[in-house]
């Protein structure tokens, strides 16, 4: 074996050594942080229980984000859940005047299109203010976008949005879980 030969396997070997250590570092570090943020969010979902008339099926989420809003006309909580399956991101609001609880999409709201627009009309206004298309039915003219942003209000201020557009937007709701027991 020629010296350079030696030189290059040499260098190659070293290489590869050097990403498989930083690999196995960097695991060990990312199951280290992973373990401490579990262990903060399960600690503040038990500090912020959900309410007792949510199904027990939604305490297996790991809580995003958590919010009381105490103002005039509105008083809530809210909690971001986290899930694997199903639908990733869900928002539960807490009404604490009434107790009412509403479990919806966290990411994203519905749009119900006034008849005779098409989802490309409203394309441009989605595009301006940063929101996709997620998924359309144009026999049902309905139309699924993200919200504005990551955050507990992100779903009322998407809607309040939408809802300027007039002459295109007949509805906007939010994207309502519809909770079945079996």
């Amino acid at each position: 074996m020629k010296q350079t030969d030696r030189i290059v396997l040499f260098t190659i070997g070293f290489a590869v050594g050097t990403i498989l250590v930083s690999s196995y570092l960097q695991f060990k570090e990312n199951k280290r942080v992973t373990g401490q943020a579990t262990e903060a969010i399960s600690n503040s979902l038990k500090a912020n229980p959900l309410p007792n008339s949510v199904p027990p099926v939604f305490s297996e989420g790991s809580l995003f984000d958590y919010a009381e809003i105490v103002e005039e006309g509105r008083s809530e909580r809210i909690w971001l859940l986290h899930f694997k399956k199903s639908y990733p991101f869900v928002r539960i609001v807490e009404d604490l005047n009434t107790g009412d609880c509403l479990v919806m999409a966290a990411d994203q709201i519905l749009l119900y299109l006034e008849d005779g627009v098409d989802v490309t009309a409203v394309k441009s206004l989605l595009d301006a203010n940063g929101l996709k298309v997620r998924m359309f039915n144009r026999n049902k003219n309905i139309v699924v976008i993200g919200v504005l942003n990551n955050g507990v209000d992100a779903v009322p201020m998407t809607l309040e949005l939408v809802s300027a557009w007039t002459g295109l937007v007949e509805q906007a709701m939010p994207d309502f879980i519809e909770i079945r027991s079996f």
